[in-house]
This record gives C-alpha cells, structure tokens and sequence, in this order.
C-alpha cells in the first residue's frame, strides 16, 4: 500500500469504511460489550473471525447475534453468515469457540445471565461447517455456595488432556469474590457437573504448563476481590489429570493482566503481568510449587521465616496456608511443616 493511501495520524486506510461494507450488505452492528472469537469457522484450514453483538438485517430489529468474518487465506476478510443468538437470559458476554459435538467444526459458545432463577447460563450453538449456529445445548451453572452469580470470563483448552474442550470460566458473586468453574469435556460431550476452584477475586484465568510436568496449570491474576489486600497473581500447579494442588501466590500486588510466555528465550515459560500502573512485572521460570520457600530464592532458610511473620501479621492472603481465608494458628502449623520439608531439588 502506498503511503499516500493511509491517513498519517491513524494509520487507518481512507478508502476503507467496516460500517459501509455492511450497509451495502444492509447490516448493521452495534458493540456495547464486543467480544470476539478466532477459528477456523468454514473448515478450509484458515483462521476467521467471529465477532458478538446486536445486528439488524434489512433495516430489522436489533437481535444478539454473531457474525462471521472470512479468511480467504490471504488476510482478506469478508462478511460471511450472521446468526441469531437470542440469550436465554438477559445479557450474553463473553463469547468462544469449541468442538462440542466432536465433528471437527468449531461451534460457539457464551455465558448469559443471570436468568430468573439467579444463575447464569453456558449456552452452545452448533456449527454446520458454513458458520452458521443454531441453539444445541443449554447449561444452568448452579453454585449452592454462592448465590447471585454472574459470568465474567470464558476459555476453551483441553486441560486434562485427553483429546476433548474443557471450559474454563470466572464467576463473581455480589462480593466480587470471584470463583473459577471447570466443566471437563467428555466422548459424550461437556459435562453438566462443574469443578468449582476458589478464585478469590481472580480477574482472568488461563493455563500453561507453567512446571513443565506435562500437564497445563491454572494460572490467575486478581484485582477484582474488595478486599484491601488482594492476592494477585497465583498458580494452581496440575499434578495428575483433573488434580490441582491449592493456589500459590507469587506476587502480592495488584496486577489486572496476566500471560505466560518464554520472555527471555531459555525454553522455560515465565509469568508477564500488569496493573494499575504503566509497569510490566515479569516473573522468569515459575518456580517449583514449594510453599514455603516465600521469597522464591528455590530454599528455605530464615528469611522466609521473617518474610512469613511479617505477612501473618499483616493478615496478607500469601501467609494464608490452609486456605480457609483465615490468619490463625492452623497456618502457622502449616507452615511450619512445609519448611521443615524444604524445597526439591
């Protein structure tokens, strides 16, 4: 493209208008709450788009729905199908792709709620191979611990590794103590039986396979819990398929983003996080889960000792060891039953 072409102070090109290409389609799009999925949608080996929001088709009525953008190989996008995505409830969020129904086409599936009866609901659309997604598969997430639920975030991986979507979800209750939802996938499909791991105000959840045991743990940042004083970015380490040890804390602060990625290229995944403020936080090679080893020198000595009073006084979440949202004499036992183990080799 010449650069006579492009408009100097927004690199946008002048000859191109997203909102007339639609019109000529008569479509319209409106994204107060935008949320996009990338796959392969039509099944011809490259990466689409699909996109959520309220569309009008022919000067119609604004409905939910998602509409699919094209890859013709080459980068070029073009509107592909729109389809109809009424919620059940009333509020769809966050939307993902999944194999539900193991065809080998990529279906959709979001989070609505809450419905009437307080609790959101997973949703899923069946894909038949154009792009096009019709209703398949409503799933009530139902909590007994919590009520007033409300979904926040959604992932799509294979966790457990056994060839099959799992889900990952974040919900919050009216305490913003937020609480992570896994429904593994099966030969039959997604399991209607969530596994609920306590968030604790966690703002996104992903997974990497962060101690190089073959298996993808669950790794958060948190700075939605009310709390004062939060525990930011934590660690669920996987030690067998479906088995995951208690969150570690391995950094205190208040972080809002959270990846992992290999920052300094020695073939180890590290942790990059940011906050509130303009800095980028990375912790290199996520260490081993030895929980007593608090300032991550992969020892115990005495200055984790000094480093762990001086947390239980303060009441911070890292010295809450038995996980009970507690500072009592049953983390100090813990403790000290962990440091007298040391650290392995």
């Amino acid at each position: 493209m010449a650069p006579s072409e492009r408009d100097r102070s927004s690199g946008v090109n002048n000859n191109f208008s997203f909102e007339f290409l639609l019109q000529k389609l008569d479509i319209e799009i409106y994204t107060q709450d935008p949320s996009f999925a990338v796959g392969d949608i039509d099944a011809d080996n490259d990466i689409d788009l699909l996109i959520k929001g309220s569309v009008s088709l022919n000067n119609d009525e604004y409905n939910e729905s998602v509409l699919v953008w094209l890859n013709d190989g080459e980068a070029n996008f073009t509107p592909g199908p729109v389809s109809l995505v009424d919620p059940y409830t009333n509020r769809i969020n966050s939307i993902a792709l999944i194999d539900h129904d193991h065809d080998n086409d990529q279906d959709l599936i979001n989070i609505q709620g809450p419905a009437e009866n307080g609790f959101p609901i997973i949703a899923i659309y069946e894909n038949d191979g154009a792009g096009n997604f019709t209703p398949a598969l409503e799933i009530p997430i139902q909590n007994n611990r919590t009520a007033g639920l409300s979904q926040y975030w959604i992932e799509v991986n294979d966790l457990d590794l056994d060839g099959y979507d799992d889900i990952q979800l974040l919900l919050w209750d009216f305490k913003d103590e937020s609480s992570v939802v896994i429904y593994f996938g099966s030969p039959t499909g997604i399991s209607t039986d969530p596994v609920m791991i306590a968030g604790h105000g966690a703002s996104e959840v992903h997974c990497a396979d962060l101690d190089e045991n073959g298996l993808p743990d669950l790794y958060t940042c948190s700075y939605q819990s009310s709390r004062a004083k939060k525990n930011s970015i934590t660690v669920m380490f996987q030690t067998a398929p479906r088995e995951f040890l208690p969150s570690i804390s391995v950094n205190d602060g208040n972080m809002s983003a959270v990846d992992a990625l290999d920052m300094n290229r020695d073939g180890v995944l590290d942790l990059i996080a940011g906050g509130d403020s303009r800095d980028l936080h990375v912790i290199y090679s996520v260490p081993q889960p030895c929980r007593a080893d608090i300032d991550l020198t992969k020892h115990t000595d005495f200055f984790d000792i000094s480093l762990f009073l001086e947390l239980f006084t303060d009441k911070r979440p890292l010295a809450d060891f038995n996980n009970d949202g507690l500072h009592d004499f049953f983390d100090i036992s813990e403790f000290l039953d962990l440091f007298s183990e040391g650290c392995p080799e």
